[in-house]
């Protein structure tokens, strides 16, 4: 998962793709393939120049939007949920009016509401052990074989798959391999794959995601691994009563800037390739 994205030397852009990025650049280097950079004005000053390390993220799979590329997702069916199990107010089939959805958004200490926020937040916990230990994130699996996976397993449970129908999202997991967010093709050694999590149980939404290696990844992944698994952490310790929200911030930036001065934190415009 990096900031730049090879293409092969073959790689057509059509024109709908093309329009959708600001003037790419290509740059080739000995021994390598070339890699597409990003062309975004950067928002910092600080931020150095892509295109003299444009060559220092890595040997992973890059990968690229399947031919001819399909925009949107009303080609993707959803998977069905049991009409029994709860859902969250952005799935109902009947949309309630948002005077119904207020609610007070602080959660009551030692009462019920914190232990259904606690149950939602381990079921999304069990989800994530449940894809280490039945072997979702090897060589060979697809992100959809992993979505299925995930979502039999939470409706299981009796909860609904929160990014499902979230703003149409057609699916039950967000997943996102190397470079981007999605492909359809199976994961391969080397790759770096993250698995974002959310589960509706009782009203309340547990979230957590892990990144995960597939075989053996190369040395600008494994630190990439490290260095935003502290951050995570850091980030957590910053949380408490009383504690401003730009503690968090604080924190993840000063991890990141001290002891690893060369890493780079970047605003980078999201482009989201649509599930097949």
């Amino acid at each position: 998962m990096t900031f730049a994205t090879s293409i092969c030397r073959s790689f057509y852009l059509t024109d709908k793709i093309r329009t959708r990025l600001s003037l790419p650049r290509t740059l080739v280097f000995s021994n390598r393939k070339p890699r597409l950079v990003s062309t975004s004005q950067a928002h910092s000053s600080t931020v150095y120049d892509e295109n003299s390390d444009a060559d220092c993220f890595g040997t992973y799979s890059v990968i690229l939007p399947e031919e001819p590329y399909v925009f949107g997702v009303s080609h993707i069916k959803p998977r069905e949920v049991p009409e029994w199990i709860q859902r969250p107010s952005y799935a109902m089939k009947r949309k309630t009016t948002r005077q119904g959805l207020t609610r007070e958004a602080k959660v009551a200490l030692g009462g019920e509401e914190e232990e259904k926020l606690r149950a939602s937040s381990r079921l999304a916990r069990d989800v994530r052990r449940f894809c280490r230990v039945s072997g979702q994130g090897v060589a060979g699996v697809t992100t959809n074989q992993i979505d299925a996976a995930i979502h039999e397993y939470i409706c299981s449970h009796g909860a609904y798959p929160s990014p499902l129908l979230y703003q149409g999202f057609p699916k039950s997991c967000c997943t996102s391999v190397n470079n981007v967010i999605r492909t359809c093709r199976p994961l391969e050694d080397g790759d770096l794959v993250n698995i974002d999590i959310t589960v509706h149980l009782n009203g309340y939404h547990g979230d957590t995601s892990q990144t995960w290696f597939v075989g053996d990844v190369d040395r600008p992944g494994q630190l990439l691994w490290e260095i935003t698994n502290k951050a995570l952490y850091a980030g957590i310790q910053a949380c408490g009563p009383g504690k401003p929200f730009k503690g968090i911030g604080k924190a993840i930036h000063n991890l990141v800037k001290e002891p690893y001065k060369g890493i780079r934190l970047l605003h980078i415009p999201a482009i989201q390739w649509a599930w097949d």
